[in-house]
C-alpha cells in the first residue's frame, strides 16, 4: 500500500497541477502554465488517471495524475483521433502531462512511462510527456540510469535543484504548494528544518482542512530527533475537523472504520442480548405473579 509520501505527493499535484507545468516548463518552455507567458492556454484541466495504451488497443493505463492546458472551452472529449489527425497540436488542448509520484524502484516503468507519454498525446491530441516526482535520491538515480542509453525515451525527472529554496514564512506564503514540494525534495539539505517550520506555519493559516495530509508529507523524511525538535503546536491536528476524501481512502481509516463497525455490531448484539434477557426475566416474573394471583 502506498505510504504518506506517495499519497501526499499525488494529492498535492492533483490539487495544484500548476506545479507540474511550472517544472515541466524547465524542460520545454511550451509547457509553461497559463498566465505566465504569452502562450494561448486559458486554464488547466485535471482529468482522470486513465490513459489509452498505444501498444494494446482497448487496454487502459493508469497514471497518478493526468493534466492538460486548455485553449478552447468547446472541447468534446469523445472526438476521435481520426477526425482530427491533420490537426495535431491545433485542437483545444495546448500541452498535456502524465504525472507520476515514485518512491520505490519498479522496472516496468522503463516501458510504462513512455506509454503514459503516448497516452496523454492520444487522449488530448497535443504535445505531451511524462513528468516524474521522485524525491528519494537513490531511487531517482536508479531510474535515471535506466534511461542513460536511450535519453529520448526518458521521462522528465524533477530534481531538487529545480525547486526554489524556501526558508521564511514570507517565501512559503507566496506559494505554499511549492513550499510543500520544497520540503519534500530538499529533505537532505541543511536548511530543511527552516523550510518545514515556515511551511507548517503557513499551512495552519492557508490550508487548515488539508493539514493531516500535508503534515505527514512535509515531515515524512524527518527522523525522531528532528521531529521532536518541531514545536508541538505545528503538528497538532483538529480531530473534529471533517476528513478529506484522501483521508477517507486511507487504509488505516478504512480498516479502522470496518473494525469499529464490527465492534459496534458486536457490542450492540451483546447489549441487546443482555437487555432481552433482563426484559425476559421481568416478563417471566410478571407471569408468575399473575398466575399466583389467579390461583387465589
Amino acid at each position: 500500500m502506498p505510504g504518506p509520501l506517495h499519497q501526499g505527493l499525488v494529492y498535492l499535484l492533483r490539487n495544484h497541477p500548476r506545479l507540474a507545468f511550472e517544472l515541466a516548463a524547465q524542460f520545454d518552455p511550451r509547457f509553461t502554465p497559463p498566465g505566465q507567458s504569452s502562450q494561448t492556454a486559458l486554464r488547466i484541466e485535471v482529468a482522470d488517471g486513465e490513459l489509452p495504451d498505444p501498444a494494446h488497443a482497448g487496454t487502459i493505463l493508469h497514471a497518478d495524475g493526468v493534466v492538460a492546458t486548455l485553449t478552447e472551452e468547446s472541447f468534446r472529449p469523445g472526438t476521435s483521433i481520426r477526425r482530427h489527425r491533420r490537426r495535431f497540436g491545433r485542437g483545444p488542448h495546448h500541452s498535456a502531462l502524465a504525472i507520476e509520484a515514485q518512491t520505490s524502484v519498479d522496472w516496468f516503468k522503463l516501458v510504462s512511462w513512455l506509454s503514459h507519454a503516448a497516452g496523454v498525446r492520444g487522449k488530448f491530441f497535443c504535445r505531451g510527456w511524462t513528468i516524474v516526482f521522485c524525491p528519494i535520491s537513490r531511487v531517482r538515480e536508479k531510474y535515471q540510469k535506466m534511461f542513460e542509453q536511450e535519453p529520448r525515451a526518458s521521462p522528465w525527472f524533477v530534481t531538487p535543484e529545480m525547486i526554489p529554496v524556501v526558508t521564511t514564512v514570507e517565501q512559503a506564503r507566496a506559494d505554499w504548494p511549492m513550499a510543500v514540494l520544497a520540503c519534500v525534495f530538499h529533505s537532505h539539505l541543511p536548511h530543511i528544518m527552516d523550510s518545514i517550520l515556515a511551511t507548517l506555519t503557513v499551512l495552519h493559516e492557508l490550508a487548515p482542512s488539508d493539514l493531516p495530509i500535508y503534515i505527514d508529507l512535509v515531515t515524512s523524511s524527518l527522523d525522531t530527533q528532528q521531529l521532536s525538535g518541531l514545536p508541538k503546536y505545528l503538528l497538532e491536528i483538529d480531530f473534529d475537523a471533517p476528513l478529506s476524501r484522501l483521508e477517507k481512502r486511507n487504509g488505516f481509516y478504512v480498516r479502522g472504520r470496518a473494525d469499529g463497525r464490527q465492534e459496534g455490531l458486536a457490542e450492540g448484539l451483546a447489549e441487546g442480548r443482555e437487555k432481552g434477557i433482563a426484559e425476559g426475566r421481568v416478563i417471566e416474573q410478571r407471569r408468575s405473579l399473575l398466575h399466583a394471583i389467579r390461583k387465589r
